[in-house]
Order: C-alpha cells, then structure tokens, then sequence
C-alpha cells in the first residue's frame, strides 16, 4: 500500500513559539535516535541532534525545490538523507500510516511539550492545520509512505 499526501508546512511567526503536542503515548529507546509521540490526530517525532541538522537542512535548506518525504517500513528518505529504523521505531511508522491512510492531507510543522527539557521540538505531523495566529504558510512538501 502506498500513500501520497501534499505535506503542507509550517513556520512559526517567532522563533520559539510552537503550539502544545497534548497528551500523547510515547515510544522511545533502544539503539533509536527517534522518540515517536502518538496522539489520535497527530503523530510526532523528537529527533537526537545529528538527525535533526540533516533533516531540517533538506527539508528547509532548498527552497526553490519542492522536498519529499519518503517513509518506507525500513526507512526515511529526504533528498540525499537516509535514516535506517530500528525496530523500536516500526511502532512509529504503523500509527503514521493509520493517521494518514483516511485523511486527505497532513500538515508539518514544530510543536513542544512541557513534559520535555526546554527548547525541545516536536517535529509534528498532523491531521488538522495548526493554530493561524502562531504559524504561517510554507510552500508545500510531498509525502509518500510505502508500508508494504
């Protein structure tokens, strides 16, 4: 099974600002450099230092190009970066695929929860927009997950 969404992105208006994850499940440890947070309507990653330079340096570092995200049960993708799963992280990519398989597009954008040491981003994926009066508009990144 494959899915294909437009990603529609999000930055927020200041630096720093972010809207609250909400309660959340997570899924952490192991040799996994991911901690996944699930919710009903959003799925979130908090990423080790190294993965998140690499991706935000594809995902945001080429603005004339359009980025996509490729999620594979082994693996994501993002332009020349790869990052292999662990097993631990196999949870993460079943919940993402049960949150995007019935809804029509996904939004990424950064949140935060106080539960986590301050200056931790939540790099969120969502069903539903964020909040208008925090973040604006970026030209759209497409998503792809092939979960067979």
């Amino acid at each position: 099974m494959s899915i294909e969404r437009n990603l529609r992105r999000y930055s927020a208006y200041f630096r720093g600002w972010g809207q609250a994850f909400g309660e959340h499940d997570i899924y952490q440890g192991g040799e996994s450099e991911i901690s996944w947070l699930v919710t009903q309507d959003h799925v979130g990653f908090i990423l080790s230092d190294t993965l998140k330079r690499s991706i935000f340096r594809e995902m945001l570092g080429h603005p004339e190009a359009i980025p996509t995200l490729n999620f594979s049960r082994s693996c994501v993708e993002l332009g020349g970066f790869r990052y292999d799963f662990t097993e631990r992280d196999q949870f993460g990519m079943a919940e993402l695929v049960t949150l995007l398989s019935d809804s029509p597009e996904a939004h990424l954008y950064l949140s935060y929860h106080l539960l986590y040491p301050r200056g931790t981003r939540i790099v969120t994926i969502s069903r539903k927009r964020p909040l208008g009066l925090i973040y604006r508009e970026l030209s759209p990144a497409r998503l792809v997950i092939n979960s067979a």
